[in-house]
């Protein structure tokens, strides 16, 4: 269920294992990768470091939502996935990991990733995922903290994807990109080797 079994942070930047994923997929693809604005919701510190020494013009945002620590500074705004506030086509990367099952209004919220996305832009949309589902499973408003940690991997999660969940974001304008990182740097860097990396381009038509 969700992301697989998550493996040990590590003890000198304490990453976890799918902000490395995520780090490697990026430090693996650089020089194809076209420079600019990068939008980084609920920014992992590991992650968030890389941007200025990979040259890209980073900008965070965070909901700061109950439960959770944050050490964020003023350089990571506060708002939503749902209402950005940015203007149309502003970022070359936008890169949500382990966000879009937090939020109601999925509909909405990749429509505000489509927005402020350049066409011809990455998106990189990491979500808990099961093989072995056909369809997403979404909470009813009547789940309590247990029940949703019971179905969806998580208390405070509202959807467990399944594999329907590409065909319905392929409907909106992204098209899915083939981006992958070898299993010899997973098992290296202690990374779940069950997470895909799901990487999507935006339509040029939209």
């Amino acid at each position: 269920m969700g992301a697989g079994k998550r493996f040990v942070d590590c003890p000198f930047c304490r990453s976890s294992d799918r902000d490395r994923l995520i780090y490697e997929a990026f430090k693996q693809n650089l020089d194809k990768l076209e420079k600019g604005n990068v939008l980084h919701v609920a920014p992992e510190k590991a992650l968030w470091k890389a941007w200025s020494n990979w040259g890209w013009n980073r900008y965070g945002l965070d909901a700061r939502t109950k439960g959770y620590r944050f050490s964020y500074n003023s350089e990571v705004l506060l708002g939503t996935l749902c209402e950005l506030p940015f203007v149309n086509s502003y970022f070359s990367l936008i890169v949500a990991n382990h966000v879009l099952e937090h939020i109601e209004d999925e509909a909405r919220a990749l429509s505000e990733i489509l927005r402020v996305l350049k066409p011809g832009g990455i998106a990189c949309l990491q979500v808990p995922y099961s093989q072995v589902l056909d369809a997403n499973i979404n909470a009813s408003e009547d789940w309590d903290s247990q029940k949703r940690k019971d179905n969806l991997g998580q208390w405070d999660h509202v959807r467990l994807y399944g594999k329907n969940y590409l065909k319905n974001w392929l409907k909106l304008g992204f098209e899915r990109l083939n981006i992958e990182i070898a299993p010899d740097i997973r098992h290296t860097y202690r990374i779940n080797t069950q997470e895909p990396l799901i990487f999507f381009t935006k339509n040029q038509l939209v």
